[in-house]
């Protein structure tokens, strides 16, 4: 394990990538710090820093065009102040298999939610992952991710679940940073609570109680007879029309109801 120097820097892998971004590839060097980075910082528009042992990410030098950052698989359990501020256009950050336990802890939501265009966060495989609520916590305090640890959220749902259980967002922050979170869940719940239960469908039906029987079905009905009764009197025509138009209706409807049942068997 060891430091970042100039010449590392000098000799790591660097330039456009498949994407036209110029990426520098400082992965697998056993890091525990990132220095020097000044001379290269502002040209960057992407940085892969995974697979060393980071215990920390600090607040990188000014880097304008960073948009994205790879940082998983090391040892990272915080962020640094300023980070924000050195990559205001930052649009992805992986932090995968990491050390992060909380996000107040981490002040991931003290730095991240300064960063507007942040829209793809991977805190997959850190304890905080865990936590209950977590992912309404993140999005509550993040309203601008549209994915969280590679999964696309659906953004309606994913905010109002964040605004329903912004109380339990303080636990999920370790006790502290939960105003900007309950702030953020209080603007995604604007519009009123007949609103929230509409997205959602409204509250499912109660469960019948546990012992009660379902009630009995109903014998199916018989076919009508083949043998048409036959009217009497003045009437008698009139009533067998009427009876042969019922027993046509009866014996369509069966066949209907015999069709799918014979297809289901």
């Amino acid at each position: 394990m060891g430091r970042l120097t100039a010449d590392l820097v000098r000799g790591a892998a660097q330039g456009l990538n498949c994407l036209g971004d110029w990426e520098l590839d400082l992965r697998a060097q056993r890091l525990v710090t990132l220095d020097h980075l000044d001379a290269v910082a502002p040209r960057l528009d992407a940085l892969d820093v995974s697979r060393n042992f980071l215990p920390h990410l600090p607040a990188l030098p000014p880097a304008p065009r960073l948009r994205h950052l790879h940082v998983g698989r090391n040892r990272v359990a915080s962020i640094g102040v300023g980070f924000a501020d050195a990559v205001p256009a930052l649009e992805s950050l992986l932090l995968t298999d990491n050390a992060v336990a909380t996000l107040a802890a981490a002040r991931l939501v003290e730095e991240l939610a300064r960063l507007p265009r942040l829209t793809l966060l991977s805190l997959r495989g850190n304890p905080v992952a865990r936590s209950p609520n977590y992912r309404a916590a993140v999005l509550a305090a993040l309203p601008a991710v549209r994915v969280l640890d590679f999964v696309r959220t659906v953004e309606e749902v994913d905010r109002l679940e964040a605004a329903l259980k912004s109380g339990d967002v303080a636990g999920v922050l370790g006790g502290g940073g939960g105003a900007p979170a309950a702030a953020a869940a209080g603007d995604a719940a604007e519009g009123g609570s007949d609103g929230a239960a509409d997205a959602v469908g409204g509250a499912p039906p109660p469960p019948p109680p546990q012992g009660a029987e379902a009630p009995p079905r109903p014998p199916p009905a018989g076919r009508p007879s083949g043998k048409r009764r036959r009217g009497g009197g003045d009437g008698g025509g009139g009533g067998g029309a009427a009876a042969a138009g019922d027993g046509a209706s009866a014996d369509g409807m069966d066949e209907g109801d015999d069709g799918p049942a014979a297809a289901r068997e």
